[in-house]
């Protein structure tokens, strides 16, 4: 508890190693995600550099993708296989959270992030690599699909990343 306190974090950061890490095959199929829907979680993820979303809403489960808000009201999309653990998030940290929005599941993600400003994180798959991962701050989505993402830079250049290297897309 004192670390915690010398830290400013909570216990169960910490101990996120020795939390039950979920199977990919399990947290893609809609029963594991099925009882967070709807609710504000910790999202612990397998990636060397960002570690997780600390306080986020589940708002539907689209393919191979957690569509979700933050607790600024920002919208995001996860890749799921990068998902190493789920908790219920520390609401009490918070002092305002916005209203949870409920989406139909059969959301089209085009019409979700198409023309939108956000910042896009790509994984980091080599465990000891000092190479960071490339990310893409303030791009315009061009085309989002469960194949691909295409996006344009302030200079007009596009970029093209497989969906399955994307970590996340967090709206700007």
């Amino acid at each position: 508890m004192i670390l915690c306190d010398l830290l400013d974090t909570d216990l169960d950061y910490l101990l996120r190693d020795k939390a039950q890490k979920m199977n990919v095959e399990q947290i893609g199929s809609t029963s594991v995600c099925a009882p967070y829907l709807g609710k504000w979680v910790k999202i612990f993820l397998n990636d060397r550099e960002f570690q997780g979303l600390y306080c986020i809403a589940i708002v539907a489960e689209v393919e191979n993708f957690l569509l979700f808000i933050g607790d600024k009201g920002k919208r995001g999309l996860l890749n799921i296989s990068a998902i190493s653990s789920i908790t219920d998030a520390d609401k009490e940290k918070y002092k305002e959270l916005p209203k949870i929005p409920s989406e139909d599941v059969t959301l089209n993600l085009a019409d979700y992030f198409t023309d939108m400003k956000c910042n896009l994180k790509k994984r980091q798959q080599l465990p000891f690599s000092v190479v960071k991962p490339i990310s893409f701050c303030s791009v315009t989505i061009d085309e989002i699909n469960t194949e691909k993402i295409v996006v344009h830079d302030k200079k007009g250049k596009t970029y093209t990343v497989a969906a399955t290297e994307m970590l996340y897309i967090m709206e700007q």
